[in-house]
């Protein structure tokens, strides 16, 4: 091949069989990280604040353990499901085609972690308490961002509807309620 000469001739890489809807694991990346780090920022603040009435730290509270600890475990199960659904993806495609089960796994697993990811950035904006309402919160951004993240067509309820479609061998439906 002569460098510079039309490229069209080299043969198509695995990435050219990966539908749109397929490469939803890359979106999911985005909420799950900026979650990450609202559950970062909420245990800095968690080491020092004390709530009214309480005479320790928030961090020594049992429910906050609780729910700190299931927002985290939350997020890491909805992060590996994402890579796994990811990796099953690149396999199908470096095979040659991604068939409608990885494209359906590929986008649940979209919909677990948009999922995890408000839940754990709401529940670092709400435990953080009134230390989350100022306007300089970066948990309030943090909540903002990760729900503005969630707002793309690939993480909303119809694609989910679809990818369960999919999985129980019916056809996908098109906006408007149509089989296609």
């Amino acid at each position: 091949m002569v460098p510079g000469r039309d490229q069209r001739c080299r043969p198509p890489t695995p990435i050219a069989a990966v539908p749109f809807f397929a490469l939803g694991p890359l979106l999911g990346a985005v909420p799950l990280g900026i979650a990450a780090r609202a559950l970062d920022e909420l245990l800095v603040l968690a080491r020092t604040k004390v709530r009214f009435g309480q005479a320790q730290p928030l961090i020594h509270d049992q429910r906050f353990q609780d729910g700190f600890t299931s927002a985290r475990v939350r997020l890491s199960a909805a992060r590996s499901y994402l890579l796994e659904q990811a990796a099953e993806v690149w396999r199908t495609a470096v095979a040659g085609t991604v068939g409608p089960t990885a494209q359906a796994g590929a986008t649940l697993a979209l919909g677990a972690a948009a999922e995890a990811a408000v839940a754990a950035a709401r529940f670092a904006h709400e435990a953080a308490g009134t230390a989350s309402i100022r306007a300089d919160s970066v948990l309030a951004g943090y909540l903002n961002d990760a729900t503005v993240a969630t707002r793309h067509v690939a993480f909303s309820p119809f694609a989910r509807q679809n990818a369960g479609r999919l999985l129980l061998g019916l056809p996908p439906e098109q906006p408007g309620g149509r089989p296609r």
